[in-house]
């Protein structure tokens, strides 16, 4: 038999192998594997675990950040004196109203008008509320770059292991290729499967959080004019 014609026939023993298989067969595949595959299937298991986690963290907790600024926000311009602001904001604890507080603060510190105060205390608030949304999203970024070649080096080392045996057996049908190289290849299948939602998930969340920030620019950008022009509580 030339390559081609073996490649060509590993190929289909793989398919005909994969057609027939289920979950329970997945399982099996990987118990029969070698440790060091082992150990790379289940690091893989951990991240998609993790990284699903993270998702549905982020997801919930962007959700309502984005909700809960609007309705600061509505809320906050129709404040009429500073008592009615001080219940809005011991209520509320998002982003919107960390910056208020620190507007304000940076107000009563600096004096009025303040425009250069209030506007560094606003910039600076709003980097750090960014920055607690992205917590965790860079994992996302790390499992949908790493998962792939952690998957590609267990399958390297399954196929190593497997043309180690053929050499001690003196064999190399299809019998005894096949079953070797659909254990390893059980390895990048899974880097796969927790490589491409990370991947989904983290330009998801980049596009979210980017959006909030300019929100929050927007509202921090009138909340630096109406508090310079000292007519806060006539909107």
């Amino acid at each position: 038999m030339n390559p081609y014609m073996f490649v060509v026939a590993l190929i289909g023993q793989i398919e005909e192998q994969a057609a027939q298989t289920s979950g329970l067969a997945i399982v099996e595949l990987i118990k029969q594997a070698g440790p060091i595959v082992k150990l790379v299937v289940f690091i893989l298991i951990v991240f998609s675990i993790f990284s699903w986690a993270v998702m549905i963290y982020k997801y919930l907790s962007l959700s309502r950040a984005r909700g809960s600024i609007f309705e600061f926000a509505r809320k906050f311009w129709n404040v009429a004196n500073p008592q009615d602001l001080k219940m809005l904001i011991s209520r509320e604890a998002n982003s919107a109203a960390h910056v208020v507080v620190a507007a304000l603060k940076a107000k009563e510190r600096a004096g009025n008008p303040s425009t250069a105060a209030i506007e560094r205390a606003v910039r600076q608030t709003i980097s750090e509320e960014i920055s607690l949304m992205e917590r965790f999203v860079p994992f996302l970024a790390t499992v949908g770059n790493v998962s792939p070649f952690v998957g590609l080096f267990g399958t390297v080392w399954g196929i190593m292991h497997s043309f180690h045996e053929i050499g001690k057996m003196g064999s190399a049908s299809l019998a005894i290729v096949a079953p070797g190289i659909s254990e390893a290849l059980i390895a990048t299948a899974i880097g796969l499967f927790a490589a491409i939602p990370a991947v989904i998930g983290y330009n998801y969340f980049v596009n979210k959080i980017r959006l909030i920030g300019t929100e929050l620019e927007g509202f921090g950008t009138d909340l630096i004019n109406s508090l310079s022009s000292g007519d806060f509580f006539l909107r």
